[in-house]
């Protein structure tokens, strides 16, 4: 899975349930804040823990 520059915004209750589905699952998101160049990035994966 990787990221992008999506419309949407999740509220908080669907984050709750986003991590604890990926601490069940030992899972981590692995994001980048910037690229090389310094522009701000939205590369993002899950990885296991």
């Amino acid at each position: 899975m990787s990221g992008g520059t999506g419309g949407g915004r999740a509220g908080a209750h669907q984050w709750d349930e986003w991590f604890a589905t990926s601490d069940e699952n030992d899972l981590a998101m692995l994001y980048q804040e910037e690229k090389a160049s310094g522009e701000d990035s939205t590369f993002f994966t899950l990885v296991e823990r």
